[in-house]
């Protein structure tokens, strides 16, 4: 074998190495979602406050049991003027993973006013899972949630105002449970 045949050789070896590496890498990323993310399913849902929409208002399911991704992401969503939503976990409105949940609700004042989006309505009271008795299950395919109404909650009247009371005693129940 003289040099010039070694060197073809050596040449169509890389060539054909390299194709092997490129072909591997593209087909194992084929239809893959990065490994830390969960499958995702469609999720939609209402909410009414004292029968209103509470514009604006963030829904946030937290898993109720182990987490749903190594990263412990949480489905969330801005209610509408219509009082729907749509939950997105990694992308928007990609939905929730399939899974039992607490759901929290935040009203901020302004979304848009920075100073504003840190507040809240209705004071913190559904604000924390351990203070929101709203459960709802995310099943392995697209899910509409059952309307969540909550009843006889403590609204504030303005930003840095207490919450008016409309009705008397601690927030009301609320569905789903």
């Amino acid at each position: 074998m003289n040099s010039a045949n070694l060197v073809v050789m050596l040449q169509e070896s890389n060539l054909l190495r390299g194709w092997v590496c490129m072909t591997t890498v593209i087909v194992g990323c084929l239809g893959c979602q990065p490994g830390w993310q969960a499958a995702t399913y469609p999720v939609s849902g209402s909410i009414t406050i004292n029968g209103e929409p509470p514009v604006g208002a963030v829904v946030t399911l937290i898993p109720t049991g182990d987490k749903v991704d190594e990263r412990n992401s949480k489905p969330w969503a801005v209610v509408d003027e219509q009082g729907q939503f749509t939950l997105q976990t990694y992308l928007k409105e990609d939905g929730a993973p399939a899974g039992d949940y607490i759901v929290t609700v935040k009203w901020p004042w302004d979304v848009k006013d920075m100073s504003q989006a840190m507040s809240d309505r209705l004071g913190g009271a559904y604000a924390f899972p351990d203070k929101s008795d709203i459960r709802v299950t995310i099943a392995r395919a697209p899910t509409v949630l059952a309307p969540i109404e909550i009843v006889k909650a403590k609204v504030a009247n303005k930003p840095g105002s207490d919450r008016r009371n409309n009705a008397a005693g601690p927030p009301g129940p609320s569905t789903p449970k």
